[in-house]
């Protein structure tokens, strides 16, 4: 009886998964990796329907479903697609058809961390089948504030407040000296300072809020929230709310009540909060005050200099290296741990901004930076941090990325849940969708195994976006996950730069070849 029981597990099963074949494709012949354990399953089919695995078995256990699309493994690996947790829809290009540049990479999952607004129409049209592209998860756009305040206010608001309010005063200046003749000096001597005095309390009252307007005089903060208030910065958590962004971005220069402000407001409202460490507060406030995420790995390094920060910040700019205290990282840890606080590697992006320090030429001559539009290239070559604010860091930061290497590897350790994030957009030079393959590779020069690394790359982004409250089933290679798979050409616990050896991609159930991603990017870039 024993022996009949897969025979019949396998008629029931060739049954359940023949009656709704018109949307069904089947792997077969394939080695499954799939990222439950740190084994492959060899000689598998796997069927998909519709955008869902249905069911996996072994070859010689199971018929293929009439009717269905047939993808022969021919001996090959199947794994989860990739997931970049770190990424910037905004920066790189209004044509959405650059979204194949991430599909192409092997990357199945993007969550854009700091969107503009109106961006997130995309997430949509995504999971609608409106728009080719990988499953997209975005939080709204960036909370920020600036460090530079004066009686409570930002420098950015102050000054676009001055511009408004005193407008009346300067005109009455003009209408006094063009008119005159016409009109009592002594009229006008009384009038003058009741204007001024008018005009400054308008400039310092509280209301109404011109921050839209900042984009105006600082571009970069076009993608962003320039809160001027405390009130400012939770009444943006609530509009998010509204928009049913993925997640809140809390990002540099927040006043510690508007940083804690918005995090209230976002934990009252279930909203995810992933963040930027504010270096002008505690660790360990900003961990036990709630935070969900960091969204870099080296958010952490003000927190780990020999001196505190402002001596710190003198020292470099006298010429003085700084050094980072190793010691520390024990506390930064059992911080994370305890609060179940998860973390973004972004190591690719640390390796690429110092590559550029080195020589900005060499580093955007690589053929793999075709992708990128050239007016962006060039904006990178003359306007980069790397060649003007970050210029003189080449030896430090050569030496941080090491630091970066020994915190990922402890915190691995120690049980964080941590993703991939290559950071991609305009505005971070140099930083690419491909680079996702660079991320894994070092995770492993970090300590991870591979099978390691590769957690940070599917399973973990599930169990992230599972925290979000969304829909984290991907990941892994199992019966009700959602279909994104990567069909390789060797066996990735064995060397995680075998995601780079693609034969095809399979995202929500949809199966490309590697050669069709290839001609879809061939075609995007020819547009340039």
């Amino acid at each position: 009886m024993s022996k009949l029981l897969p025979t019949i597990t396998a008629f029931l099963l060739f049954n359940v998964v023949t009656f709704s074949n018109a949307n069904t494709t089947v792997f077969t012949n394939v080695n499954v990796v799939p990222m439950t354990t740190d084994t492959v399953l060899k000689n598998q089919t796997v069927i998909v329907e519709g955008d869902r695995i249905s069911a996996i078995y072994p070859t010689d256990k199971i018929e293929v479903p009439a009717g269905a699309e047939v993808i022969d493994g021919k001996g090959n690996y199947l794994m989860p697609g990739l997931a970049d947790m770190h990424i910037h829809l905004f920066g790189w290009d209004p044509d959405p058809r650059h979204l194949n540049l991430y599909l192409a990479q092997g990357t199945t999952t993007i969550r854009s961390v700091g969107e503009a607004n109106h961006m997130l129409s995309w997430r949509e049209q995504v999971r609608n089948g409106e728009l080719e592209g990988p499953t997209i998860y975005s939080s709204g756009r960036v909370i920020v504030g600036n460090d530079d305040n004066f009686l409570g206010f930002d420098m950015h608001i102050l000054i676009f407040r001055m511009l408004i309010f005193m407008t009346p005063f300067l005109l009455g200046l003009v209408v006094y000296w063009v008119c005159r003749p016409l009109r009592s000096r002594r009229n006008i001597l009384i009038a003058t300072p009741m204007l001024l005095i008018v005009s400054l309390a308008l400039t310092l009252t509280k209301t109404p809020n011109f921050a839209g307007l900042v984009p105006l005089l600082d571009p970069e903060l076009a993608h962003g929230y320039l809160a001027e208030t405390p009130a400012r910065a939770v009444d943006e958590v609530r509009n998010q709310h509204k928009l049913k962004v993925d997640g809140v971005k809390l990002y540099d220069g927040l006043t510690e009540e508007m940083f804690m402000g918005a995090l209230a407001e976002a934990k009252k409202l279930g909203l995810y909060a992933h963040t930027h460490l504010p270096d002008q507060m505690e660790l360990q406030s900003i961990l036990d005050a709630g935070v969900n995420e960091v969204l870099h790995l080296d958010e952490f390094n003000s927190f780990h200099w020999s001196k505190p920060n402002d001596q710190v910040m003198a020292d470099f700019m006298a010429g003085i290296e700084p050094k980072l205290d190793v010691s520390r990282i024990s506390h930064s840890v059992e911080l994370m741990v305890r609060n179940k606080v998860a973390l973004v590697s972004n190591l690719s992006a640390d390796e690429v901004a110092y590559q550029m320090i080195l020589n900005t030429p060499k580093v955007l001559a690589r053929p793999k930076y075709r992708v990128v539009r050239p007016k962006v290239i060039e904006m990178w070559k003359t306007q980069g941090r790397p060649i003007t604010k970050w210029k003189q860091q080449g030896h430090y930061r050569g030496k941080e990325l090491s630091f970066f290497k020994t915190l990922l590897k402890s915190m691995q350790d120690a049980g964080v849940v941590i993703t991939l994030g290559t950071d991609s957009a305009r505005l971070m030079e140099g930083s690419l969708p491909g680079n996702i393959h660079r991320e894994l590779e070092l995770l492993v020069e970090s300590g991870f195994s591979h099978y390691e690394a590769l957690i940070a790359g599917t399973k973990n982004a599930g169990i992230v976006v599972k925290r979000m409250g969304r829909d984290g089933n991907f990941g892994t290679v199992k019966a009700g996950q959602r279909a994104d798979l990567l069909l390789l050409e060797g066996n990735p616990l064995e060397d995680v730069s075998q995601t780079r050896n693609r034969i095809g991609v399979m995202a929500r159930g949809k199966w490309y070849t590697q050669e069709q991603l290839n001609q879809k990017v061939d075609s995007y870039v020819s547009d340039f």
